[in-house]
């Protein structure tokens, strides 16, 4: 990040702190959309996007109210990576509980040590299983994401895809891992 860059995140950043109308219109105006495209494209509505994205924001207003806070990213992507968090963690409380998503210990997103870096990786890991999600196409993305993020059965799933039963849908759910797995390697 250049000085000129860093000038820019240290005068946003204070306005936000000290509650700047201008400064929370830029956020609201260049962060949200990547955000609301971020959840809109995992199972979200436009008004879990802006109640996640609200809270993302009275998080950084919380932190930047601490003496001891130090923003270590841009806005924008400290809003987004805080976001993210909540939106899975959100997902995660709709996860069947034979799915491990680990966030472990993390009670409250302050006390997350965000780090530039790790946040690319995620997003790096993200975007190749969403990649990998489309290239393997239906049937078997809808019975992945019912099954692991819509916390849909066997039994919802085979009626809703046409299986004769829970038996064949796991069946097809058992080889679309395998085929997501290639995928995933093979990318």
């Amino acid at each position: 990040m250049s000085n000129y860059q860093k000038d820019i995140e240290i005068g946003l950043a204070e306005g936000i702190k000290n509650g700047n109308r201008l400064a929370l219109e830029y956020v609201y105006e260049n962060c949200f959309p990547v955000v609301k495209k971020m959840i809109l494209s995992n199972s979200g509505t436009e008004s879990e996007a802006q109640d996640v994205f609200q809270e993302a924001v009275m998080v950084l207003y919380d932190n930047l109210q601490k003496k001891d806070f130090v923003l270590t990213s841009s806005v924008r992507t400290f809003l987004y990576a805080v976001s993210r968090r909540m939106w899975l963690k959100n997902l995660t409380r709709n996860t069947p509980k034979n799915v491990s998503l680990d966030f472990s210990g993390e009670e409250g997103v302050e006390m997350w040590d965000f780090s530039l870096e790790q946040h690319y990786e995620q997003e790096r890991k993200f975007n190749k299983l969403s990649k990998a999600l489309d290239l393997l196409g239906e049937p078997c993305k809808s019975v992945i994401i019912s099954f692991y993020l819509k916390d849909k059965t066997m039994k919802e799933i085979s009626l809703k895809m046409g299986y004769s039963n829970s038996d064949s849908a796991k069946n097809q759910k058992y080889k679309c891992l395998q085929r997501l797995k290639k995928l995933m390697i093979g990318s």
